[in-house]
Order: C-alpha cells, then sequence, then structure tokens
C-alpha cells in the first residue's frame, strides 16, 4: 500500500458491477458504503477513492500508538480519500450534504458500552453492535450499499456491490442495523477463513436480570 500504484490497484481489486455504485453518484446522490474487516478491507478504502472524482470520506477509528495512525493514513489516502475520525463522522458528513460523495464505513466494529446497548445474535454469540450507520442513514436519507471484498487467489481480490437500503426513513429502529450485520453473517458462513477472527467481537456481554 505504500508503493503501488493506481493501475496495479485496479488489476489486483476488479470491481464486477460498477453500476451499482454510479447509479447514485450519476444520479448526484451521496452514498454510504459499509464493509467489513473481510477479505482485504484496507485495499478497499484506496480503491474507493479511485473509483471517481467526488469526495470519499473514510471513517476509521483512531489508535492509540498515533506513529502507526499516521503511518496508516498515509498509505490509505495516497489516491485521495479523506481520513475522518469516528467522532467527527456526523459532523464531517454535514458537511458534504449538497455535494456527491461517498462515506466508507468499517461496520463490524465492536464499540464501548456508552456507544450502544444493542445486542444481536450475531455468529450464535450475543453481541453488542453500533447503531450509528442507521442514525445517520436516517437523518440523512442515504442510501446504504454494502461492499463485499471477495479474495479469488493469492494477491487478487474482487468487489461487489450491493444496496442494503435505498429509502432509510422507511425502517423501524434496529432494522438497519440487524440487517447490516445478517447480511455480513450470510457472507462469513460463506469464506469463515477471510474474516478477520482476532478484532475482539465478542468481549462484551449482556448484563443479565
Amino acid at each position: 500500500m505504500r508503493s503501488i500504484s493506481a493501475s496495479e490497484m485496479r488489476k489486483r481489486l476488479t470491481i464486477v458491477n460498477t453500476e451499482e455504485y454510479f447509479q447514485y453518484m450519476n444520479n448526484n446522490t451521496p452514498i454510504m458504503m459499509v464493509t467489513a474487516h473481510y477479505g482485504n478491507w484496507e485495499w478497499g478504502i484506496p480503491m474507493a477513492a479511485l473509483l471517481s472524482d467526488n469526495p470519499t470520506l473514510i471513517i476509521y477509528k483512531p489508535l492509540n500508538n498515533k506513529k502507526f495512525e499516521i503511518l496508516f493514513n498515509k498509505m490509505r489516502t495516497r489516491f485521495g480519500g479523506i481520513m475522518v475520525p469516528m467522532k467527527q463522522t456526523f459532523r464531517k458528513i454535514m458537511e458534504y450534504k449538497h455535494q456527491v460523495h461517498t462515506s466508507v464505513f468499517l461496520a463490524d466494529q465492536t464499540p464501548a458500552f456508552h456507544e450502544s446497548d444493542v445486542f444481536i445474535d450475531f455468529l450464535n454469540q450475543p453481541t453488542l453492535v453500533f447503531k450509528g450507520i442507521e442514525k445517520i442513514a436516517k437523518k440523512t436519507s442515504f442510501p446504504i450499499v454494502f461492499c463485499h471484498i471477495d479474495r479469488i487467489k493469492r494477491g487478487y481480490y474482487q468487489a461487489k456491490f450491493t444496496t442494503l437500503v435505498k429509502q432509510p426513513q422507511r425502517y423501524e429502529e434496529h432494522e438497519i442495523t440487524i440487517l447490516y450485520n445478517r447480511f455480513l453473517e450470510d457472507i462469513i458462513r460463506q469464506k469463515p477463513e477471510l474474516w478477520l477472527w482476532s478484532h475482539k467481537r465478542w468481549k462484551h456481554k449482556p448484563a443479565h436480570d
């Protein structure tokens, strides 16, 4: 990621259905692109910035080690893209609300207890989940598009876009959050070896009466 060229990136990570993305960009509609710690998610970040000349906001969770954070963010923005710390997400998206853009979320992060109180069944475990994507989508009316990055062979990946939600206001509370997690769960079950099992997804447990 520190040295790969744009042409090599496009060769190594191909997109099978760019029309799913450009139906929104060509209609001047900002989108929320969600993905997960699956396949090669780090390549998905520069790939999103290479898709078009419109702004790409990369939502990220700051690292405790600031030297590593600077290094990672420098790599992630080589082809464009604007790094946005999680706590500044809504404010930054509002800055671009009237301009066509893409905001990219790694939506399977583990929230702290003060950030969420919603547990769902995920891979047969009670799992604390973020509500932020659902909240932002309902406030902005932006569609939610899932980016599934699959491994084809060593060093080569393929991305496919799927619109999960077109009209967020039509969904009940927690429905979008559950929809995203169910969609991801199905993908993980197909190729469980491609998900990052080490990122402490279940470090929080629900309180029992």
